[in-house]
């Protein structure tokens, strides 16, 4: 491959796969070193040198991504149960009104749409 070699995240099999060039007579290590089969066409070759260019090691990976997004998505839950309770116990004290909570409510709500919009 060259001078310009780097490294080779786990996430660059996905992108083999999104370009359709898994199950071909290739392998590679994490350094950037490739290994073709005798079979490859050039074709191939350049498609898989094309994908390995446009990787980026450092991006961060789908699944991580996607548990990143669930992990917040339970953060949200756990905090929304924690207001509710949290607000059942004041009023219950009588230290904030149900009108009061009414009014929050409607600020939360309207500052979620906004945050939506963005």
């Amino acid at each position: 491959m060259g001078v310009n070699m780097k490294a080779i995240a786990n996430h660059f099999a996905d992108e083999l796969k999104t370009a359709g060039l898994t199950g071909l007579p290739f392998s590679w290590g994490s350094d950037g070193q490739f290994c073709f089969g005798p079979s490859i066409t050039s074709v191939q070759r350049t498609a898989i040198q094309a994908v390995y260019e446009a990787h980026n090691p450092d991006d961060p990976r789908p699944v991580e991504i996607a548990q990143a997004k669930a992990g917040l998505e339970a953060s949200d839950k756990r905090m929304a149960r924690f207001t509710e309770d949290l607000y059942d116990v004041l009023m219950g004290k009588g230290i904030i009104s149900e009108n009061d909570l009414l009014n929050h409510t409607i600020v939360e709500e309207r500052k979620a749409e906004r945050a939506k919009l963005k």
